[in-house]
């Protein structure tokens, strides 16, 4: 039996155990940890089964449309014999992948996981490096789950409602969909960025929610959250868009609205210029006219600029000119 196979088997009778246990209750913080807990020993099962089928059929590197295992695990190998100078002209993809497969590979051995490898090339072969995956999966399913979990007490607390007290099953639902997600739970088996990509951006959002509720952050958080950035996208280019364009978005719209700009009164305004000088200005002092979606619509709050009149009102606006 490998050690795959044993940790795949052993996750799946600990999450049975957690689950008949304490599964139902999820009125206590201790019953909702162990149920996170066990939903992802389950999926930790899960992918590791998925891998030992895996390795039984494909024991080497796959070459695929989807996944080029045949150039990244060579890549990685030879990474693992220190030899950080070379690198393979075919591969588009940063090299963290193949560095952090080094040093987690080096970190499994000090603690003695892969009791069978005593050097960090032997811990390097084709079934070991897609073992990493199976981990991150696993570490999928608690970001997956705060981040959900950390949104509902978001709205909660805005609504006025009571504080939730433990986490709800669709939060736990979330991190199990999530991670079970054909397309990711796929790679998870295989040795590609995926799944240890997916990691990084939701430990990225984590941070950002984090920052959000709080009135300020220090500079150490500031570095982290520039660190995260910089992981994600070393692993994957095409998260600039999760990093930068989405994250980016919400800190901007979070910064802004800390911005308390002072309250004038207006006079209407008919001229077009009138309108683009007031808005610039206003705008550029943090006055930023946000909606929520469900009122965002041309008739609902259509308003003389600044002056507090509804759009029944257009006449009286118009005759204060």
């Amino acid at each position: 039996m490998t050690v795959t196979e044993i940790l795949g088997s052993t996750s799946l009778v600990a999450a049975t155990i957690l689950w008949l246990l304490f599964g139902r209750k999820f009125n206590t913080v201790q019953s909702s940890a162990t149920s996170v807990m066990a939903a992802g020993l389950m999926v930790y099962g899960c992918a590791s089964m998925w891998l030992n089928l895996v390795n039984a059929f494909v024991p080497d590197p796959y070459l695929v449309r989807t996944t080029d295992e045949f150039f990244h695990i060579p890549q990685a190998q030879v990474y693992c014999k220190n030899k950080f100078a070379e690198w393979d002209d075919k591969i588009t993809t940063l090299p963290a992948c193949k560095f952090r497969s080094y040093l987690l590979s080096r970190f499994l051995i000090s603690l003695g996981a892969l009791i069978t490898r005593n050097t960090v090339e032997e811990a390097c072969k084709a079934g070991d490096l897609r073992l990493h995956n199976a981990f991150a999966l696993f570490g999928v399913v608690f970001c997956a789950v705060y981040c959900r979990h950390h949104i509902e007490a978001q709205h909660r607390a805005i609504s006025g409602r009571q504080p939730l007290q433990s986490v709800s099953t669709y939060s736990l639902m979330t991190g199990v969909n999530i991670s079970l997600f054909p397309v990711l739970f796929f790679f998870s088996g295989l040795y590609y960025t995926d799944v240890v990509s997916t990691l990084v951006v939701l430990v990225a959002y984590v941070n950002h929610l984090n920052r959000v509720g709080r009135p300020a952050n220090g500079v150490l958080n500031d570095i982290y959250t520039i660190t995260l950035g910089v992981s994600a996208l070393s692993l994957r280019q095409t998260n600039i868009f999760w990093v930068v364009v989405y994250m980016g978005g919400l800190e901007a719209v979070h910064a802004v609205r800390l911005l308390k700009p002072k309250v004038e009164d207006q006079r209407c305004m008919f001229k077009l210029t009138e309108y683009l000088e007031h808005f610039t200005r206003r705008s550029s002092l943090g006055d930023i006219h946000d909606l929520p979606l469900n009122l965002a619509w041309p008739h609902s709050e259509s308003q003389c600029p600044h002056t507090n009149l509804p759009s029944a009102d257009l006449q009286t606006c118009a005759s204060l000119h």
